[in-house]
């Protein structure tokens, strides 16, 4: 059997989010083209609660330290490349 860990890490947390932009994204495109007003109300009240998610997960990520929204454009680049490092192993 394999051991997998009940622990949710960095990583995790960060495909969440990047996971949760996306869903973000696709609710906004289905909420606008909807053509059942039914429909778009329920896209955008999923639409809603996944900014909510987001939202979140910016403020934990930005707590950690993993991204400084109020950086200057040089330093948002440069951890965006440190942080891509650790992710592929290959050194700045």
């Amino acid at each position: 059997m394999f051991n997998r860990s009940k622990t949710i890490n960095d990583r995790v947390i960060i495909n969440m989010l990047a996971n949760a932009i996306a869903a973000c994204n696709a609710l906004s495109a289905a909420a606008t083209f909807a053509a059942n007003g039914d429909l778009k109300r329920l896209y955008k009240d999923f639409h809603q609660d996944m900014l909510a998610a987001v939202d979140t997960l910016v403020t934990y990520a930005t707590d950690q330290g993993w991204i400084k929204p109020f950086a200057s454009p040089d330093e948002q680049l440069q951890l965006a490349l440190e942080h891509a490092d650790e992710v592929v192993g290959v050194p700045v």
